[in-house]
């Protein structure tokens, strides 16, 4: 691959997030044409076999590092103190293959990008946060640490501050490409500059149809549920939680012959527990993510259940029925992003399911058909590196 004059950076958490940032990547090079790609990727760490495929076919356009696995475990198996470890044998790396990058494009969680943020912007380094989902209430170290005095000494001992976050969804950035106002006025609550903050929706939906599907009433109402990924994030309290609702939702539709319940798994769920689930309860259908867009994926189902999450808002891009099933003890959780919703589609128990239907989001998705959220951010890029 030709050096270019100066360098963008890359660096993404998983397949999607890397393919919405490496389209925006070389849509940026071609306008500007002095620019080349370098992207430090993290697919041998989470074991993102699709992340790895895409970036290997493009290896004539990207310069490309990959941040070598742990040995013996996953990262995600480690307790906090080993991925502190990890993370700071890895750091040194991770600098200097982005040490001569002009500008930093990544996503909001990443602690790999937050490592490097102090050091690089010593060096006049830019970094630009893309949220393309919601914010939440998720820290990638376990809160039980954040209050932990010795590993807070250990932290500062090593330089990796931003290993933990003080905030959630907040993160190491000069500039945000936010999903909505949501997302924006949860920044500005917590402090980030307005002039930082740039509500640009997001590259997912830019090519999204807006026709909605024909339903045939003379077929079963094709019902989904979408599961969180609180075991991933250690949130057992919640992931309890969950499989309380996904019993409910199997009793209340077992003997209702005109539904037809489905259960989509969120990608970093273990796919073992609802193949149990599915042994127990053949009647259930599972879907796992395919290669599409989430809202491609949900787009041939009549009503969509599910917690907060970003997936139930996209499909309501479509005016698809969603309810949002929530009890009250999780309610303080998700309070910002609950004061934008309806409070008819929030349930606390399945036998309201005919208060669904579509609901408005244009404050919490930014989304106009006639403009890409990828050209609006690149045109923000451009203007300013100029």
């Amino acid at each position: 691959m030709d050096k270019s004059t100066n360098q963008l950076g890359v660096i993404a958490e998983n397949y999607n997030e890397l393919k919405d940032l490496l389209d925006l990547a070389l849509d940026f090079i071609k306008i500007n044409k002095d620019y080349s790609i370098k992207v430090l990727s993290t697919s041998k760490i989470y074991n993102d076999f699709k992340a790895e495929k895409l970036l290997l076919d493009l290896k004539k356009h990207v310069d490309v590092f990959f941040i070598p696995a742990p040995k013996n475990k996953t990262f995600s198996q480690m307790n906090a103190f080993e991925k502190l470890l990890y993370v700071y044998k890895v750091k040194r790396d991770c600098i200097n293959f982005f040490s001569d990058v002009n500008f930093v494009l990544s996503g909001i969680q990443i602690i790999f990008e937050r490592i490097m943020y102090n050091d690089l912007r010593k060096k006049g380094v830019k970094f630009y946060v893309y949220h393309r989902h919601m914010i939440c209430n998720s820290s990638v170290i376990s809160k039980g640490f954040k209050k932990n005095s010795i590993f807070r000494r250990i932290v500062r001992l090593l330089s990796l501050e931003h290993l933990v976050l003080e905030t959630s969804g907040i993160g190491c950035a000069d500039y945000y490409f936010v999903l909505g106002n949501l997302n924006r006025d949860f920044l500005i609550e917590n402090k980030v500059n307005k002039s930082s903050i740039f509500v640009t929706g997001s590259i997912e939906h830019d090519m999204i149809s807006f026709e909605q599907n024909i339903v045939d009433s003379s077929k079963k109402t094709e019902v989904c549920y979408i599961t969180g990924s609180y075991e991933w994030h250690g949130y057992m309290d919640r992931e309890a939680l969950q499989v309380e609702k996904i019993k409910s939702l199997v009793n209340f539709f077992c003997d209702l012959s005109n539904y037809r319940l489905t259960v989509r798994i969120h990608p970093r769920e273990p796919r073992l527990k609802y193949e149990k689930l599915k042994e127990k309860y053949p009647f259930v259908n599972l879907e796992f993510p395919s290669s599409n867009k989430t809202i491609l994926d949900l787009k041939k189902y009549d009503l969509l259940i599910g917690g907060i999450s970003t997936a139930m808002f996209e499909i309501s891009l479509i005016n698809k029925p969603v309810l949002f099933y929530c009890f009250d003890s999780e309610k303080e959780n998700y309070k910002e992003i609950i004061n934008y919703l309806p409070k008819d589609v929030i349930i606390d128990d399945v036998k309201y399911i005919n208060q669904a239907r579509s609901i408005d989001v244009s404050n919490i998705i930014f989304h106009m058909p006639n403009q890409t959220s990828k050209s609006r951010i690149i045109k923000i890029l451009t203007e300013h590196l100029k």
